[in-house]
């Protein structure tokens, strides 16, 4: 049986250390990253079990070297693997530039628990949009 995980793709260590604690606690098990490179290469990774398949990857445009590059890479992957987008705010998810295209997108700036929110309730199959 394999294991499922989300992938978080956050580039502030402290807001990707606090988001990443919040989804453990809610029994989510996380792997967390800074870039999107790192995200792709997880699943050769030693440090993940093998078996272990992703369930949801969360990213976070603000800060990204290249968001609009990483979007482009991460619309491929959301064929197999639900992506939360975190779109700079003063932009109108889902139709701006980076969200346009995404089935789950949030506008920053948005709480650690509204952002565990969202990902829980894509996990367990709810509503794509608020």
């Amino acid at each position: 049986m394999n294991d499922r995980a989300v992938i978080l793709v956050m580039k502030d260590w402290r807001e990707r250390a606090f988001l990443r604690a919040e989804l453990i606690e809610r029994g989510i098990n996380t792997l967390a990253v800074e870039t999107l490179v790192y995200a792709l290469e997880w699943p050769l990774g030693p440090h993940v079990d093998p078996g272990t398949v992703a369930s949801l990857v969360i990213y976070d445009c603000k800060d990204q070297e290249n968001p609009a590059k990483d979007c482009r890479s991460l619309m491929e992957l959301s064929r197999t693997v639900p992506v939360l987008l975190l779109v700079p705010s003063g932009t109108k998810p889902p139709g701006d530039t980076f969200a346009s295209g995404f089935k789950h997108a949030i506008k920053r700036p948005a709480s650690i628990g509204a952002v565990a929110d969202r990902a829980q309730t894509i996990l367990e199959g709810g509503p794509k949009f608020d």
